[in-house]
């Protein structure tokens, strides 16, 4: 490389600070802080520095935990300057960059944009130009936009606004670097300077200082107002949002339509949330903010959010349906490892909120930014393996039915974390190993078992005529593996004294088994650690017991011969928890208010879900609906109702939980389901009253 060669501006930026630092030494978050970029952003740059310097001959030094320098004398620093000046050094775009940047320009321009424009501004030909178009179009058809290419009009973008923007802030979300956007926030927002330093890529042009600003002090006073505590990478995804409407509709690209069930969209509980933050839009930009905008952003703030400590979901039908999904995904993925993911409870209950927020975000085709999916294919092959055929699982239930890879990426860490649970709990299986015919015949077995598995620990070698199983136990064997059939009150299986395949199979299968118990047990258990609580814990623990003896108090299980339609079974429902004529139909109205947002009709069970909030009770309550005779549609046979009804009053969701609980039951242990629709009380007692007990220690361990 010669001392006239090409760099980019920014490398020149960075060599421009260096030589001016006079020899000294300085640190890679200064350079970024100087250049309003991420320490990542300057760390890529460095190589091609670090080359070009030693290609000219100069001396150029990187000390770990002190700082980089260019260690030459001050003439030499004025002439390294002098080198950047020159005319040759114009600005120059790696393959990555040069597409963005041209994705920006296509994506933010109202009118056709020449192909000459781009060939001149990036020094590129015809050819690398269409090159670059045909994998920019590609990217963008997965967003329902396409690049198109007139003759003598020129190059633009053709999609509905809501594609568009979905384009742009997935591109944004996916090929910028905003990862500094999280420090504005923390640092406030009065400097210009760096706010202005985000809007310079064409993908970026709309995060103004002004846009930045509003839309960070909005994402603020949204977690105030809704109690949560968005991520990084949430707060990021909601800054670009929010700005970006903004910017959009102050362009006159307001959204005219959404393409997708407003009547379900607009029971989102984050609605009034969206129409404040619209209001103030109205307010601050002189603008009009049309219900389409105001619901496309509750639907943002929806699959953004993060739930808040103790809280559920708001509708438990949604609740039970993802429960069902992540079940029925555990258990492929537990039949292709043989790990028992389905026994891991926090898996379970990570997957049922990570996919309640997957849910709308697939509905919205939001990008999820993960940039470790080919570590975790590379680290977990079989686990990765696992996951994407247990999304298949997902995709039949979530619309559209596209899963990206940063996606399935997401799902397998969880998968992967909870092998890593399982691996890290998995204690070894401890053996004792019985061979009649000899010393020798038992150490050459005990050896063979060793070797052949390593999660196996062979304790003792022992005579079939010394079995004391009482020590066996207090020494904390496992199991006995025997040369010879044994007539003992204990765990044991008979081998060959070499093993064969079969052997070595049925040695696999009795230590898979053993340790599923150990770590059911372990799970069971929990930790005994002591943590502090505090008055707010107290007060929570104990509204969440009171709602745990309320709904056993008050469990029904209630038969009936049969009813003539919906609203009639409502009724025989509403009738369990309410006194009076007039109490029954007002709880049948709550009822059929809910089935108004979507059916509560569960078809794998045969069941409907009636629930509400009332002022008709003071706690929650929990029963179900028999009917002899099933009710029948032409599509539907309704064999019985769940009914759940929670205080009106009820603001804080952890109260809700108990109750919500007993719904998963359903899902997660099917003697629950089927005691109930047998009309068993008292075996649903029993299984809900054990459920709720295991619940309400988890509680306590949580604080």
């Amino acid at each position: 490389m010669s001392k006239r060669a090409i760099l980019t501006t920014r490398q020149k930026s960075i060599i421009r600070i260096l030589t001016r630092m006079d020899g000294r030494p300085i640190t890679v978050a200064v350079i970024s802080e100087k250049l309003g970029v991420s320490t990542r952003t300057i760390l890529r740059e460095v190589p091609a520095i670090e080359k070009w310097m030693s290609d000219n001959d100069f001396n150029f030094e990187r000390k770990p935990g002190v700082g980089m320098l260019v260690g030459e004398a001050p003439e030499t620093l004025r002439f390294i300057e002098e080198l950047l000046d020159a005319d040759n050094l114009v600005p120059m775009y790696s393959r990555q960059e040069r597409r963005k940047h041209i994705l920006g320009e296509l994506l933010f321009s109202d009118e056709p944009v020449k192909s000459l424009v781009f060939t001149s501004k990036y020094k590129i030909s015809d050819g690398t130009l269409s090159e670059d178009l045909d994998v920019l179009d590609t990217w963008l058809r997965d967003y329902s936009v396409q690049i198109i290419r007139r003759p003598g009009l020129g190059i633009f973008v053709e999609g509905t606004e809501l594609a568009i923007r979905q384009a742009i802030s997935n591109a944004v979300l996916e090929f910028c670097d905003v990862e500094r956007i999280p420090g504005l926030i923390t640092q406030g927002t009065s400097d210009d300077e760096k706010m202005q330093s985000l809007s310079r890529e064409p993908l970026l042009v709309f995060l103004t200082p002004q846009l930045l600003r509003f839309s960070i002090r909005i994402l603020k006073e949204t977690e105030a107002r809704l109690n949560i505590c968005y991520t990084d990478s949430g707060q990021i995804a909601l800054i670009v949002r929010i700005a970006l409407s903004i910017y959009r509709i102050r362009s006159g690209h307001s959204l005219t339509e959404l393409n997708m069930d407003l009547d379900g969209l607009r029971g989102l509980s984050e609605l009034p949330t969206a129409k404040l933050i619209a209001f103030e839009i109205e307010k601050q930009f002189d603008l009009e903010v049309n219900a389409k905008e105001k619901i496309y952003l509750a639907m943002h703030l929806s699959a953004t959010r993060i739930l808040s400590r103790g809280s559920s979901f708001s509708d438990p039908l949604q609740a039970l349906n993802i429960r069902q999904v992540v079940m029925a995904m555990t258990s492929v993925a537990e039949q292709l490892t043989g790990i028992p993911f389905k026994s891991d409870s926090t898996l379970i209950n990570d997957l049922v909120s990570h996919i309640s927020m997957t849910e709308k975000q697939l509905e919205l085709n939001l990008v999820s930014r993960v940039t470790y999916t080919e570590d975790l294919k590379r680290t977990y092959p079989e686990i990765y393996a696992a996951a994407e055929t247990a999304c298949e699982v997902l995709r039949e239930w979530v619309q559209p039915r596209v899963i990206h890879d940063a996606e399935i990426g997401l799902i397998a860490m969880h998968f992967a974390a909870s092998a890593e649970r399982y691996q890290n709990s998995k204690q070894k299986v401890s053996v004792a190993v019985v061979c009649p015919t000899g010393i020798g015949s038992s150490r050459m077995l005990a050896a063979t078992l060793t070797g052949a598995f390593h999660n196996l620990e062979v304790r003792k070698v022992i005579s079939a005529f010394s079995i004391d199983t009482q020590a066996l136990r207090e020494n904390g064997i496992d199991l006995i593996i025997s040369t010879t059939d044994l007539h003992i009150d204990f765990p044991y299986i008979v081998v060959e004294k070499v093993l064969k395949a079969q052997d070595k199979l049925l040695v696999s299968q009795e230590i898979d088994r053993i340790g599923k118990e150990k770590l059911q047990k372990r799970m069971q258990q929990g930790g005994r650690r002591s943590l502090p609580m505090n008055v707010d814990d107290i007060q929570r623990t104990s509204e969440i017991g009171t709602e745990i003896v309320e709904i056993l108090n008050h469990f029904r299980v209630v038969r009936q011969p049969g009813a003539d339609n919906i609203r009639h079974m409502m009724e025989l429902a509403a009738a369990v928890f309410a006194d009076g004529e007039e109490d029954v139909r007002r709880l049948a109205d709550c009822f059929q208010e809910r089935e108004k947002l979507g059916a509560t009709y569960i078809p794998d069970m045969e069941i409907c879900l009636f629930h509400g909030a009332s002022d008709l009770v003071a706690h929650s309550r929990f029963g179900f609906l028999v009917l002899d005779t099933p009710l029948t549609t032409t599509e539907t046979m309704i064999r019985g109702a769940v009914i759940m009804v929670v205080p009106a009053s009820f603001k804080d969701s952890y109260r809700v939980e108990p109750a919500g609980r007993l719904s998963a039951l359903l899902v997660e242990d099917e003697r629950f389901l089927q005691a109930l629709q047998r009309g068993d009380e008292a075996a649903g007692f029993n299984l809900a009253r054990e459920a709720l007990v295991k619940y309400f220690q988890h509680v306590i361990r949580q604080q």
